[in-house]
């Protein structure tokens, strides 16, 4: 009976383990799967931990991870429990052993000297304490095994918890750092806002006067335009406090800044809060800080030819730059090409900003420059197709072009011997490759179209 309680004890743990060990690895991948789309969030994100999107992105991040962190621990001081019944357990069946191991020895050593060894009954209790000194010592190995463990759990449990307190720690500094960028906000508009409040009662006041004295002057109309003003200089404010949470103030002041912003309204007649706000996503995604007005300058240019806002413009800008590896001086060279793209088809900067978004990354990772994606726009625009339709059409068709198994790219390795990705860097156009294409059907375009399927697809 000793014996089946022992091996019984051992095998539950070893089967607990098992089933621990799964639910521990699931755990794990769950929290890697957490960390993956934290870092995709704020992939090309210059320090985001300055921005409020990234600190917002960490903070959802980091409230996911200490709900899987507390499952962990709560499994492990399971486990811990576990082992330490275990260990009651098997610590109880091997003093029960010692105390019948200890008697049978007393008998035996009675029967030997009374009896004689060879006694039938001095046999039998030589076998029985034979068999008892190895049970007893399987128990030991328990004990000892149940012992480590213990200890191996208990490590775990304060190393697991140890993570969660740093997890929460760190909770608690994002939140406090969110909490700060909103209030730096607030007391900037509320600075501008009380000027406003004092402005608007001075107009009122001087109004009232002037009335008084018979003299009748549109003063409704001047107060309307300072409130104007006055909003508008509050909304400013907010977005250099949102350039500061993320400036490289090393470079170049955050007076420099404001001051160039104002300057840049001044030249172009566009606000100073969309300037501010233009030049904020543009530092957000990797334009250096010193140029970041300039770069926005060149965005304004790019908006006033393409009928599009400042921020749209940087918003196209940055995707290019960022996907093909360029610089901000390259900026200029993107806006010419987008202008360009917009006089030869029919569309305009603005369509083609909303558009370009999601085909320039798909572009750029299969090599295909930015002058093919342009004037690829530029053909399927000016022969009717949206400019919406004409990015489903360039995504669909470098997808196809990229699946080795599709029937377009088979017709393309079969005439050249080589992939897509192969033959676009070897030197080849998108128009090359199209030719191609074109060439292999014998110029019949329902043979062409038939190439690629359903490509709205």
């Amino acid at each position: 009976m000793a014996d089946e309680e022992i091996k019984g004890a051992v095998v539950k743990l070893a089967f607990d383990d098992s089933n621990f060990s799964k639910g521990m690895t699931d755990l794990k991948k769950q929290m890697s799967v957490i960390d993956s789309g934290f870092k995709a969030s704020v992939a090309g994100v210059k320090d985001w931990g300055s921005t409020l999107d990234g600190l917002k992105a960490n903070a959802d991040s980091l409230g996911q991870k200490i709900t899987v962190q507390k499952q962990i621990v709560d499994a492990y001081n399971q486990q811990l429990e576990k082992s330490k019944a275990t260990l009651d357990k098997n610590i109880t069946t091997m003093s029960s052993l010692k105390t019948k191991l200890d008697s049978t020895k007393t008998a035996y050593e009675q029967s030997k000297a009374s009896l004689g060894a060879e006694d039938a009954a001095t046999v039998k209790l030589k076998n029985d304490l034979d068999g008892l000194t190895q049970k007893y010592a399987s128990s030991e190995s328990a004990v000892i095994r149940a012992k480590s463990s213990v200890d191996g759990y208990t490590i775990q449990v304060n190393k697991a918890n140890g993570t969660l307190n740093s997890m929460q720690s760190e909770l608690t500094d994002t939140d406090a750092k969110i909490e700060n960028f909103g209030k730096e906000s607030e007391d900037a508009g509320n600075k501008s806002a009380e000027f406003g409040s004092k402005s608007g009662g001075a107009i009122d006041a001087l109004s009232s006067a002037l009335a008084a004295a018979g003299v009748a002057v549109a003063f409704s109309k001047i107060k309307e335009a300072i409130t104007e003003a006055t909003e508008a200089a509050a909304t400013f404010e907010v977005g250099i406090a949102k350039i500061a949470t993320i400036a490289d103030t090393s470079s170049v002041s955050m007076d420099s800044i404001k001051s160039a912003i104002t300057s840049l309204s001044n030249e172009t007649g566009k606000s100073t809060a969309d300037l501010a706000e233009a030049t904020y996503q543009a530092i957000s995604a990797g334009v250096d800080t010193a140029k970041s007005v300039e770069f926005v300058s060149n965005a304004v240019k790019l908006s006033e030819g393409g009928f599009t806002s400042a921020t749209s413009a940087v918003d196209v800008l940055t995707t290019a730059i960022n996907a093909y590896g360029l610089s901000a001086s390259d900026a200029t060279a993107i806006s010419d090409m987008l202008v360009t793209t917009q006089n030869l088809g029919k569309t305009t900067v603005d369509k083609l900003a909303g558009s370009l978004g999601t085909v320039i990354p798909i572009a750029a990772g299969l090599g295909v420059n930015i002058e093919n994606l342009s004037a690829a726009y530029a053909v399927l625009t000016k022969n009717g197709v949206s400019t919406d339709e004409a990015g489903t059409y360039v995504r669909a068709m470098l997808n196809a072009l990229s699946d080795t198994a599709s029937d377009v790219s088979k017709t393309l390795i079969k005439e050249t011997g080589k992939s897509f990705a192969e033959l676009t860097e070897s030197g080849y156009s998108l128009g090359d490759v199209l030719k191609v294409l074109n060439d292999s059907v014998g110029g019949d375009g329902t043979a062409f179209k038939n190439l690629w399927g359903e490509i709205r697809a």
